[in-house]
């Protein structure tokens, strides 16, 4: 009886395990495609369009915007479109669209970070293929004074964005400023929003080696107010660590798979990692990008997942200084007929 009751414990063990295992995610390798330039930022659009932002440190004005219509069948770099920003911008080497959104509309939200709060400026344009500012939205271009990188919608009618230590809250529709949460970290980068619990988690780096995301609680696209002060270190490791920071901490998360997706830079080969919010203590796996015929991940930067009709989540991954964006799948990995890098 005894050795019976071992059994059936040991079985029941290995039961829970197996189910704790089936909860998590197993993101594959599908393949990859080259970008425009080194991308950045990342967003998709409600038909599994994907947007990316070129942001270089080669030269002067090269910072870009493109649009992809079909990345899994149809991502050669002639399918790249071009998205016109909506205003002449002279913009430094190092300095460029940091940040990019799309509400439900397929309305295109960019954040101009330029190296100077007079100059960065916050975009909205309409939807594909025309792009044209959005007149309500101070003609498509707004001078918010600020220092504006991440750019994210809490709903079509609130607009988040962060800048270095802070985070400002928008009317998506004519940019009226509405609220703002104070007591970041130096070096804020992104930001990204989860649904369920309202919360948000706020990239950074700096100094604070091992310290990658702060969070910020309390409120909701309703009641913006809630969002009254930013916790810091709510990741505790994987930021990039230097004096000054670098752009390329940004962050996202996977609804579908309930987890934060954010770059890690504290070993020598860079990944990213996944986690889950209710344990923030270390990541449930990473991706480093080894299966890649072209290489590990050079430099990964922001992810955003997309989910088929099939129920398949999609999970495209910039790699900014390899000028090409990664793409794994929880399905199937047999995709024909379309170009990979």
């Amino acid at each position: 009886m005894e050795n019976m009751k071992r059994i059936l414990l040991i079985v029941i063990i290995g039961l829970l395990a197996a189910s704790a295992y089936a909860q998590t995610p197993a993101y594959t390798y599908l393949g990859e495609f080259a970008t425009q330039g080194e991308p950045l930022a990342i967003a998709a659009d409600a038909d599994g369009g994907v947007y990316y932002t070129v942001f270089t440190f080669s030269g002067p004005n090269l910072t870009r915007c493109y649009y992809i219509a079909d990345p899994l069948n149809a991502n050669g770099l002639d399918n790249h479109v071009l998205v016109a920003d909506g205003a002449e911008t002279d913009v430094p080497a190092g300095r460029g669209f940091t940040g990019v959104a799309v509400d439900g509309k397929g309305n295109v939200f960019l954040a101009l970070e330029n190296g100077a709060a007079a100059t960065a400026t916050v975009r909205k344009l309409s939807p594909t293929p025309e792009f044209k500012p959005v007149a309500a939205f101070f003609d498509g271009i707004v001078y918010g004074n600020k220092r504006f990188n991440g750019v994210e919608l809490l709903s079509d009618g609130v607009l988040a964005l962060s800048t270095f230590n802070t985070v400002e809250f928008w009317d998506a529709n004519d940019a009226t400023p509405l609220s703002e949460a104070t007591g970041g970290e130096s070096y804020q980068r992104d930001l990204a929003f989860d649904p369920e619990t309202n919360d948000i988690y706020l990239a950074k780096n700096g100094n604070n080696l091992g310290n990658s995301a702060n969070l910020l609680t309390g409120g909701s696209p309703s009641s913006l107010d809630g969002y009254a002060s930013i916790q810091n270190a709510f990741l505790p490791q994987g930021g990039l660590n230097s004096q000054y920071g670098t752009n390329t901490q940004l962050i996202e998360y996977d609804i579908y798979n309930k987890l934060i997706v954010i770059p890690d830079y504290a070993e020598t080969q860079r990944k990213m990692a996944f986690y889950k919010p209710v344990d923030p203590s270390s990541p449930v796996f990473t991706l480093d990008g080894s299966e890649s015929p072209n290489g590990a991940l050079a430099e990964p930067t922001d992810a955003v997942a997309v989910k088929k009709a099939s129920g398949d989540v999609i999970l495209y991954v910039t790699d900014h200084i390899a000028k090409r964006i990664l793409i794994y799948t929880t399905g199937s990995t047999k995709v024909a007929g379309w170009e990979v890098y």
